[in-house]
């Protein structure tokens, strides 16, 4: 699919959530390093749902000449735009996407202005596949969903990258199968979303996340990493108690046990990873909690906004304990051992991707003791150090670079 080999073409890029999720930004800083590594000559036009926050990571990370930020159709009603506002921008947008070329020209003008940028791309790139999934309710769901319905009927080349794809009830199905009729390719980071989307299979290609191939930003780790010593990185999140059905007491509780535990070994360093800032689901507020509970223990906390950073940081480490899915590739890619506690799926898929399923902590096993299971994996590891190392160091990571370059050029 060679579609990246012409000078001053356009890309959109549809449903980029939050860099305030380091997960989100790893997606977007990697596929815009992957185009522009292609070719520098390229525009790109982000739609994302944070847009002010956005601006400024396209301006502190990427630095890249032709890259935009445009605000997501869907938007949060503010004082200027009310409830009624939001309602007929949407009506017009439901409209359009049945008549796109006779209505386009009674759309408002600042509606007019998105259309045309995706009327003139040369590709369109779906992103929020995470998203597409009814465990995380209809306001999410609709705010992707609806911004690729209203493209449908654009005559444009559109890809699906990157994702983990449902699960779906009936109802998401039915809606998922019929607005994704317009996709010509997908491209999935897991099996598990073979089993989501049956009536799509002969458009899915089976690819490793995209944020595998993000590139690491030097910074200076003296203070957090001490290299006489085991250096263990613990990533907090702000969902885990959710959907393991902890409460969120308990869940501190445990992860603090846990970690009272290991750092009764005077050669273990252990570093908390907040890595998502989001109020709703703040991972920073996770890591203080936890601190806070092991106020005798020599217990650091590292935090970054800038994901490239954040890689570097988990690429000095011995070991990583995540429950975070992007923190686990950032390790992987780095060829660091990780210890993965799966809450949604995401995680499952990727150890049994890489084949290192005896390191990770299952839903099932996590709801029933979190702080024993942990320290039944940390128990493992130490056992078979050498033998996890080695297999880590065998990973062919080189390979994904090569393979998402085949797509684009």
């Amino acid at each position: 699919m060679k579609i990246l080999n012409e000078k001053n073409k356009t890309i959109v890029i549809l449903n980029h959530s939050s860099s305030k999720n380091l997960g989100d930004q790893s997606l977007i800083c990697s596929t815009i390093d992957l185009i522009k590594n292609i070719n520098q000559d390229f525009i790109i036009y982000i739609f994302s749902l944070d847009y002010n926050n956005e601006i400024k990571i396209q301006k502190d990370i990427l630095k890249y000449k032709n890259v935009n930020v445009i605000k997501s159709f869907i938007r949060q009603p503010s004082k200027k735009l009310g409830f009624i506002n939001m309602f007929f921008e949407n009506l017009f947008l439901v409209i359009f996407s049945f008549f796109p070329n006779i209505f386009f020209n009674f759309l408002p003008k600042y509606l007019k202005y998105k259309i045309r940028i995706i009327k003139n791309a040369h590709l369109v790139i779906v992103r929020g596949g995470d998203n597409f999934s009814s465990i995380y309710g209809l306001k999410s769901f609709l705010s992707n969903f609806l911004p690729v319905y209203y493209v449908r009927n654009i005559k444009i080349k559109k890809i699906f990258l990157s994702h983990t794809l449902g699960p779906f009830n009936k109802f998401y199905q039915i809606l998922f199968n019929y607005i994704f009729k317009s996709i010509d390719f997908f491209y999935i980071r897991d099996k598990y979303s073979y089993g989501n989307i049956p009536s799509h299979k002969n458009k899915i290609k089976l690819f490793p996340d995209i944020a595998f191939i993000l590139k690491k930003e030097t910074i200076d780790i003296k203070d957090y990493i001490k290299p006489e010593k085991m250096n263990i990185g613990f990533v907090t999140s702000g969902l885990v108690h959710r959907y393991l059905n902890l409460s969120y007491k308990d869940y501190i509780e445990q992860s603090t046990s846990f970690l009272k535990k290991i750092s009764s070994n005077k050669n273990i360093n252990i570093i908390l990873i907040p890595h998502v800032t989001r109020k709703e689901d703040s991972d920073f507020k996770v890591a203080m909690d936890i601190k806070n509970g092991l106020v005798n223990n020599n217990i650091f906390l590292f935090s970054t906004k800038n994901c490239k950073k954040m890689k570097y940081f988990i690429s000095n480490l011995d070991l990583l304990i995540s429950a975070r899915m992007h923190p686990q590739i950032h390790a992987i890619s780095s060829k660091v051992p990780v210890i993965g506690i799966d809450y949604n799926n995401k995680t499952k898929s990727l150890f049994e991707y890489w084949n290192i399923k005896e390191l990770l902590i299952t839903k099932q096993a996590a709801k029933k003791q979190l702080c024993i299971e942990m320290l039944n994996k940390f128990d493992y590891f130490r056992a078979n150090e050498t033998e996890i190392k080695k297999k880590f160091d065998n990973f062919c990571i080189e390979d994904i670079y090569n393979k998402y370059k085949i797509i684009f050029d």
